[in-house]
């Protein structure tokens, strides 16, 4: 298969898009379409980039050369990401939550690898890793009525493993708390995941969020995400209605909480019309 950006070079759309849009529409407008250049980079995200990064070395190494790699590994490949975070040409801005001070934030992500290293390493019996960074591309099709789209849903699976016959789709997160009831029921990112197996082969795929928390003591939840076939024709009916609304060019702005961390914030109100002088 074609690596995610030779999938993005096509029409297409992606889990991150779409809730992009369901927030702020004008924000996936600056994003997307206009192509606006951010103020900066939001700390978190910077920060689950690293993250993923290391985990994803953690896997690589369980599925090349079939043992877990040393902690010590792991937070190298932690460290590394992070550096190039910050000599990126995109400030770093962290939100009202989130420490600022960046050792602390390394001494964090330390403290949630050993958590997440002492877990993954207990529960590898009996498991295969198949692949890390997995990029997909699903079609997709109006559920009312069964047109299928030009655009594409893409993206990529962190990581899919096999024990036994069955096959699972692990989603790595960070997250400066547990999870929600709510966060959990309605995140279209599972349903998504869910139609990606399917469509790569998996069968009726479980999909797994492995969380962990930056908490004052790091700690990892795991969630199974229950999907079925309603929450598949649920979410092609969002995404198509996502991609209807844009090829209309529908972008109004959503003021509210989102904007104070909105790295396009800058540039989101147009400039006021000049007002004819009086003759």
């Amino acid at each position: 298969m074609a690596d995610l950006d030779q999938l993005r070079d096509g029409l297409h759309i992606s889990v991150s898009q779409i809730r992009t849009y369901l927030r702020c529409p004008r924000s996936f407008e600056l994003r997307y379409v206009l192509g606006a250049q951010p103020a900066f980079k939001p700390v978190p995200f910077a920060f689950g980039t690293s993250f993923h990064a290391a985990l994803a070395r953690f896997y690589l190494a369980v599925k090349e050369e079939g043992a877990p790699p040393p902690l010590q590994l792991v937070n190298d490949a932690f460290r590394d990401a992070w550096q190039r975070e910050l000599e990126s040409d995109l400030p770093l801005q962290a939100d009202d939550d989130e420490p600022a001070d960046t050792g602390a934030l390394v001494d964090k992500g330390t403290e949630m690898l050993a958590v997440f290293h002492d877990h993954a390493v207990k529960n590898l019996d009996g498991v295969k890793v198949e692949a890390v960074e997995q990029p997909f591309s699903v079609s997709l099709t109006d559920p009312d009525t069964g047109v299928e789209m030009e655009e594409k849903l893409v993206g990529a699976l962190d990581l899919v493993m096999k024990k036994g016959r069955k096959r699972q789709i692990v989603e790595h997160k960070s997250s400066a708390r547990k999870f929600s009831d709510d966060q959990i029921k309605y995140d279209i990112q599972p349903t998504a995941y869910r139609l990606a197996g399917k469509a790569m082969g998996m069968g009726d795929v479980k999909v797994t969020y492995q969380i962990v928390t930056k908490a004052k003591s790091s700690m990892l939840q795991i969630v199974d995400l229950d999907r079925n076939e309603e929450d598949e024709l649920e979410f092609q009916r969002v995404a198509v209605g996502v991609m209807r609304a844009v090829d209309a060019g529908a972008f109004m702005p959503v003021r509210g909480w989102q904007c104070r961390g909105c790295p396009h914030q800058h540039v989101c109100r147009p400039p006021r019309p000049k007002l004819a002088a009086a003759g």
